[in-house]
């Protein structure tokens, strides 16, 4: 799925070929699942310690960028309760990344 951002970029969500492994903590979001949903489409489901998750693929100043937003041992809740997900990423471009889709949200640095 491609969706565009408030500034005309284009961002890929959970498609093929997006290579999000040695990502980590790099900030955090407060939103709801449903408005996650809404805007990314479906996630990608549980996992081995969350309850949804998404791929992310953009690109800022013309590199490559790859996040992922997730929740974290959130065990015994169910994903629709969740308002504070974690972003995913190599470095700081990660979260704005994550900003450009949902500029209105609050935001917390991870590192």
């Amino acid at each position: 799925m491609e969706i565009k951002t408030f500034d005309k970029k284009i961002i890929r969500v959970n498609e093929v070929g997006i290579d999000a492994c040695g990502t980590s903590l790099a900030g955090y979001i407060t939103i709801t699942h449903a408005e996650l949903v809404k805007t990314l489409g479906k996630g990608l489901g549980a996992g081995d310690k969350t309850l949804d998750e998404w791929e992310l693929e953009g690109e800022i100043d013309g590199k490559k960028v790859v996040a992922t937003i997730y929740d974290w041992k959130n065990y015994g809740q169910c994903a629709s309760n969740i308002t504070d997900w974690h972003i995913g990423g190599i470095d700081g471009n990660a979260v704005e990344l994550v900003k450009s889709i949902f500029p209105t949200k609050n935001f917390k640095k991870g590192w």
